[in-house]
């Protein structure tokens, strides 16, 4: 019986810091958009810089001269960029930030001409399925985050902060409404 009560206190304890840390997150890149990016860019350059440096360790004690040599080449281009990353965050953040971009907006484009295909398969198994305004909006949301990739980006940071927030709120409510949860699990 005090194991169940001490895991629903951790737990309770868990999700309200996660609820916490959530919200700030949300609040932090409604507000401060760019400073959290770049922060995010340095925090990841650090993580993969301690990644690479383990690589490099693990590539110099390999005794095979052909997998060594391209494990190691391997191993200083990770180090190479998250040093990158540390030193230059802004700019790689963007870099990275453009490639996402670009990246999901020919996503969108494929999947547009994809949902028009499929209109076309299924009505010639007589299936009728309007597809078409599907496919010509992720056609259009495509090209326009193409042609205005900031606008568009920075609208989709506003909308990730606030389900962020929206998120929070909701496990914040869960977590102290279920701490009336008497129920008894083994």
């Amino acid at each position: 019986m005090a194991k169940i009560k001490i895991k629903r206190k951790l737990n309770l304890t868990f999700s309200i810091i996660m609820s916490i840390c959530l919200f700030v997150m949300g609040v932090l890149i409604l507000v401060y958009k760019q400073n959290v990016i770049k922060t995010l860019c340095s925090a990841a350059g650090v993580l993969f810089l301690s990644t690479s440096v383990y690589e490099l360790i693990r590539a110099l004690q390999i005794k095979d001269s052909n997998y060594r040599t391209v494990a190691i080449s391997r191993a200083a281009a990770s180090l190479a960029t998250a040093l990158l990353m540390i030193i230059l965050p802004w700019t790689i953040a963007g870099v990275l930030w453009r490639f996402f971009v670009y990246l999901f907006s020919f996503f969108l484009v494929i999947s547009g001409i994809v949902a028009i295909l499929e209109q076309f398969i299924y009505r010639s198994y007589g299936f009728y399925a309007n597809l078409t305004i599907e496919g010509i909006l992720l056609i259009a949301t495509g090209l326009l985050l193409w042609y205005k990739p900031d606008n568009l980006a920075h609208f989709i940071l506003y909308i990730i902060g606030f389900v962020l927030i929206v998120i929070s709120i909701i496990v914040f409510i869960k977590a102290i409404s279920s701490r009336y949860d008497l129920e008894e699990v083994d």
